[in-house]
């Protein structure tokens, strides 16, 4: 795609990292295939390839139009489209590079800055997670439901509380656990299941003191210098313990795609002429910290594992499929342990969750995540099951069948 970015942006690193990522794109149309809002709401500039256009027009005007915040702003960051494109054009880089330009030039409505303050503050501390999550349940029926009070309100599946067992004395392997900022707030469970099912198999489970947030909340809300904060905090806390370590594991898998991304975040090569020299301090422990990265579900899959044969419709979230790769992973394990994993039939998008997005797009996000739950439910399954808290609690927000993250039902209904 032909593009000139204006004079005043040449010497801005992420206006010319842009344009490479959009001379990239051959507008072929892939992507409006894939785009879940776009299937949604047939409008061009709610497609990749429309949001592409838009920034194109915004870093060339060097201005910043309603149209552009309000369609990027629509945007799941689902990533479906990065799958789709036989080009290889990294859309939420670019999608990145155009939300952190908007926010610095508060080029969104004060009402939508006050909603993405709001979310930042209660989503990222524990304690106020767990307080806000109490009182909106005791006022939602007073709350207009384009607030997305829901995205909070589903109460976890939890049989019995968890106590997991002592490290082994001789471990097969150490692994480091993140527990995450909202999953330790309203589903504890999922890591105590976790840290229970990993030592009965031999392995060393720790945990930071006080974990900080991975930062991708705050990134690709466009908060691009508090979303870095937060990776640089979280490496400084992880780098130490790297010697003493086989593995990092985040059970939530938006958590973990952003700790496999973090190199990029601090690349010199992308941006060489930038003059990030903070960046270039932490970019070698960015390298080192992810390259023990991997997701639960492949650190589980090298162990056997056996289950109640349940009626199981499996959820794979974006992060999961599109964002690592992992698409079929945890149904491969469950169906090994002997859950009876139902069909799921349809040609299914995003479930509507994505990060904050249930929260700030709320009747979007419905429509998502209802057509999803149709889908899910057609075969009537015992346990609906995913890898994310954010798609877990939205998806169990009006479920009728249980939903639950696929460690906590392991370890639930193992035998």
């Amino acid at each position: 795609m032909q593009t000139t970015i204006h004079s005043r942006l040449k010497s801005d690193a992420r206006a010319l990292r842009a344009e490479q990522i959009l001379r990239s794109c051959v507008h072929c149309g892939f992507c409006t295939s894939a785009c879940p809002t776009y299937q949604l709401l047939g409008d061009e500039l709610d497609s990749p390839r429309g949001r592409i256009y838009l920034i194109k027009n915004m870093l060339e005007d060097d201005a910043i139009a309603e149209a552009t915040t309000t369609h990027l702003d629509r945007c799941l960051t689902c990533r479906s489209c990065e799958t789709a494109c036989p080009s290889g054009v990294e859309y939420v880089e670019l999608l990145d590079i155009a939300r952190g330009m908007i926010v610095e030039r508060k080029g969104l409505a004060r009402l939508t800055r006050f909603k993405r303050w709001l979310v930042r503050k209660l989503l990222l501390k524990v304690w106020l997670t767990r307080i806000s999550a109490v009182m909106i349940r005791l006022v939602h029926p007073l709350l207009p439901k384009s607030l997305g009070a829901q995205a909070v309100l589903s109460r976890p599946y939890i049989v019995t509380p968890i106590q997991a067992p002592e490290d082994p004395v001789n471990p097969v392997a150490r692994v480091l656990l993140l527990k995450g900022c909202v999953q330790q707030s309203l589903t504890p469970n999922v890591n105590l299941a976790l840290t229970a099912l990993l030592r009965q198999q031999g392995v060393a489970c720790q945990f930071l003191k006080d974990e900080g947030c991975c930062g991708a909340l705050e990134h690709h809300l466009g908060e691009h210098d508090d979303g870095k904060l937060r990776m640089k905090a979280l490496i400084d806390a992880v780098y130490p313990l790297l010697e003493d370590l086989d593995y990092i594991v985040s059970s939530a898998s938006g958590c973990g795609v952003t700790l496999k991304d973090y190199p990029a975040f601090f690349s010199v090569d992308r941006f060489p002429e930038s003059g990030f020299s903070e960046d270039k301090a932490y970019a070698q422990k960015a390298l080192a910290v992810s390259a023990k990265v991997v997701d639960v579900a492949e650190l589980m899959g090298r162990f056997d594992w056996h289950c109640s044969a349940d009626r199981v419709s499996v959820h794979t979230p974006c992060t999961l499929s599109h964002g690592q790769g992992l698409d079929h992973q945890v149904t491969a394990l469950l169906k090994k342990a002997g859950a009876c994993i139902q069909a799921v039939k349809g040609d299914l998008a995003c479930c509507g969750s994505a990060g904050s997005y249930s929260v700030l797009q709320p009747l979007l996000a419905d429509q998502l995540r209802d057509a999803m739950l149709e889908a899910l439910d057609r075969s009537q399954p015992d346990f609906i099951v995913t890898s994310n808290i954010g798609c877990q609690l939205h998806l169990a927000a009006n479920s009728q069948v249980p939903v639950v993250h696929w460690l906590e039902y392991l370890y639930q209904h193992r035998i």
